[in-house]
């Protein structure tokens, strides 16, 4: 039997349904959107960016076809990188970095990133 007809053996992980890379990437974008509240609720953030940066999260994962797992894997690696930069900003102590979460600001991979203003 071959890979999804790609003419391929079946791998380990080839033989995982799609639903359950796209639990993980969902499960992914609630952790970031729990950073931004918790970001909001130390003070670091304000109400507005951190729902214009959990929007953005959102559309970006609307953004992805439930039945590509390359696009699923790679949203949730974005994603983790993106939490893990929350995280980072969490650690600071508030007020020394203003932070700004604006479109225009993005990394280019649709997710809007804090930048210093």
């Amino acid at each position: 039997m071959n890979d999804h007809g790609t003419g391929q053996p079946p791998t380990p992980g080839s033989r995982v349904p799609t639903v359950v890379f796209y639990d993980i990437m969902h499960e992914a974008a609630t952790r970031v959107r729990g950073a931004l509240v918790g970001l909001y609720d130390d003070g670091t953030i304000d109400q507005e960016q951190s729902l214009r940066a959990a929007l953005a999260v959102a559309e970006q994962i609307e953004r992805v076809p439930p039945d590509d797992r390359a696009a699923i894997t790679h949203m949730t690696d974005r994603l983790r990188a993106y939490f893990a930069r929350l995280e980072a900003m969490a650690l600071l102590e508030s007020g020394q970095l203003p932070l700004i979460f604006d479109r225009e600001a993005e990394l280019g991979d649709g997710l809007p990133r804090p930048i210093e203003g």
